[in-house]
């Protein structure tokens, strides 16, 4: 059974309709449609988790990688010494190489292996990053310093806030690229890259259903 045909199949036997789920995962209804249909090769990680959790299975399942659909606990369970909490940063900066919280916000579940020293969730602000991320998502961060070429990651230009952004570079260059179309990659070439400093590593997202 493709991965199509498990969402689909997985979806009619949670009565979750099509437009509740693509919403949930950040897709639009057509696009998944032509995943159901077969029509789409690849499944994006981040729309893949956020599916297993709407639909209540494990990503590994729903990617064909584990015949177990079951997850090891209810979804909204927190086991003793099995999960902990991390602050969720309104914004972030960076002054002088170190990172400075703006805004602690609140706090949320995460697994315990991702400590409060080197961890926090940011509250994503804007439609930059839709229809992958929703403003009022919280992604979960990794502080570091530099990220691979390709990868999701909160930076700070300047004195700016902290942004959500895919990251490309190569030797000269950095470009800072939004998934909405409306909104303009930044590209910083030669000494230029200096104004672009790396927070952390987008590891992966929660969204609350509306």
């Amino acid at each position: 059974m493709s991965f199509g045909e498990k969402i689909r199949t997985l979806r009619k036997e949670k009565n979750v309709s099509q437009i509740d789920l693509a919403s949930y995962a950040g897709l639009s209804q057509a696009s998944l449609s032509k995943l159901e249909r077969g029509d789409t090769e690849k499944l994006d990680i981040f729309v893949a988790t956020k599916m297993a959790e709407c639909l209540d299975v494990t990503t590994d399942f729903l990617l064909g990688i584990a015949e177990n659909s079951t997850p090891p606990l209810p979804r909204n369970a927190i086991p003793i010494g099995s999960m902990g909490m991390l602050p969720v940063l309104g914004s972030v900066g960076a002054g002088n190489g170190v990172l400075a919280v703006e805004d602690i916000l609140d706090y949320s579940s995460a697994d315990e292996k991702y400590d409060a020293e080197n961890h926090f969730y940011l509250q994503v602000k804007g439609d930059s990053m839709s229809p992958l991320l929703q403003n009022g998502d919280l992604v979960l961060v990794r502080k570091q310093k530099s990220v691979d070429s390709g990868d999701i990651a909160v930076v700070v230009v300047d004195d700016e806030e902290g942004v959500v952004k895919d990251v490309f570079y190569d030797a000269d260059w950095i470009e800072l690229r939004s998934r909405n179309p409306l909104h303009a990659t930044r590209r910083f070439n030669g000494e230029e890259v200096m104004r672009v400093y790396v927070v952390g590593v987008v590891l992966e997202s929660k969204r609350k259903l509306k």
